[in-house]
């Protein structure tokens, strides 16, 4: 092989909320193997579906009400990974010409059913069911988690490297799943836009707008951001909120003064267009595994309102590129905005702050530029 040349197999989940290829983790996987494409061969990105049957049973044995919560733990079931599984080593049985090297997104499945492995592979992932199990249990039904931590256990134990989207995750590999720290590696994630933008300096002007962009209005916190606008805006004339994005089921949106909905945003243009006209980004989430919508506003220049779960903290610096509050904390959340409508300065200083750390952890290239030499040694067998 020749030292400069890796021909990878992509494997990728196939569930709905991958389909995109602009936003949300289906954005992230897309812009990730498009990276992986400008340098190596990338043989196809191979995305193994369970038979209907398994799909029924898994489905039937993991049912509870919420919709969102039953989908999270179907794809979570053993069934489902053992079926995937066997669906990716059949097919890279099949393959005539081998790859150097199969490159996995994310742990729901695994290359190989059985305990051979015939091509190195590499795993990289947002989040892991220990981590879930302490901080939102409602992801998984406990079950259901008894199982599949063993398999994704046993999946990372396997690979040559584990490739993480933050410190938080990769600490959780090591302790949590007992991973040798040498074989477990941060690469932080990337922007899911096509061309990373320039630095913006917004002009100084009376209104001051404040930008929300999530789907799942009452997951992501839209209630909180509410109350708290309620409050500025019986102080300030000058503030006004938009909202974009799905706000999910059951979520009856109202009309208010001041108040701008949106709702689906779809054409990656128009988001950076709202981006780009806002002056302050406020995602006051409940549960979040990485925060990507936060990097890629903090890559137009805006100061960031977070909240402190998940990794939200390795991509929002508190008191740098913006603000982090507890979820549910209207209060806090009415302080800081406060602070931020006040000063111009401030709203530029971290929109400045935060466009640095963007462009130099959270673009994709970069990503691949942390991995380029674990994928190399993995694929020479040098582990």
């Amino acid at each position: 092989m020749n030292a400069d040349h890796l021909s990878i197999l992509g494997l990728a989940s196939s569930e709905p909320e991958y389909s995109s290829n602009s936003t949300g983790v289906g954005g992230a996987r897309h812009f990730l193997f498009k990276e992986l494409a400008s340098r190596y061969e990338l043989t196809k990105v191979f995305q193994p579906r369970p038979s209907a049957l398994t799909a029924l049973a898994s489905r039937i044995a993991t049912w509870v009400p919420n919709r969102e919560i039953a989908q999270r733990t179907y794809k979570r079931h053993r069934w489902i990974f053992q079926a995937k599984s066997r669906a990716c080593e059949g097919y890279i049985d099949a393959l005539q010409s081998k790859p150097s090297l199969i490159f996995q997104w994310e742990f729901f499945f695994s290359p190989y059913a059985s305990e051979r492995i015939t091509i190195p592979y590499v795993v990289y992932n947002d989040w892991t069911t220990r981590l879930s199990a302490r901080e939102f249990p409602e992801w998984a039904l406990p079950r259901v988690r008894k199982h599949i931590d063993r398999l994704q256990g046993d999946l990372m134990r396997r690979a040559a490297y584990v490739f993480t989207f933050s410190e938080k995750v990769r600490r959780s590999v090591i302790y949590d799943y007992g991973i040798p720290a040498e074989k477990v590696v941060t690469a932080f994630a990337g922007v899911n836009i096509e061309h990373f933008p320039d630095p913006i300096r917004r002009p100084d002007r009376d209104r001051v707008t404040i930008l929300f962009g999530g789907n799942d209005y009452a997951r992501k916190g839209l209630g909180t951001l509410l109350n708290a606008f309620r409050v500025l805006r019986a102080e300030l004339p000058s503030v006004e909120l938009i909202v974009f994005g799905d706000p999910g089921p059951n979520y009856v949106v109202l009309e208010e003064p001041r108040v701008r909905h949106l709702g689906h945003v779809s054409d990656k243009g128009k988001i950076s267009e709202l981006y780009a006209t806002a002056d302050i980004f406020v995602l006051p989430t409940k549960t979040e595994a990485f925060g990507h919508v936060y990097a890629e506003a903090m890559a137009h220049s805006l100061p960031c309102i977070g909240t402190k779960v998940g990794a939200v903290n390795e991509v929002i610096l508190e008191e740098e590129t913006g603000f982090l509050i507890e979820s549910d904390d209207a209060a806090g959340l009415t302080e800081r905005l406060r602070k931020l409508v006040a000063s111009r300065e401030m709203r530029l200083a971290m929109g400045q702050q935060g466009y640095n750390r963007a462009s130099k952890h959270f673009r994709w290239e970069r990503v691949v530029d942390v991995m380029a030499p674990y994928l190399h040694q993995a694929a020479a067998g040098r582990i």
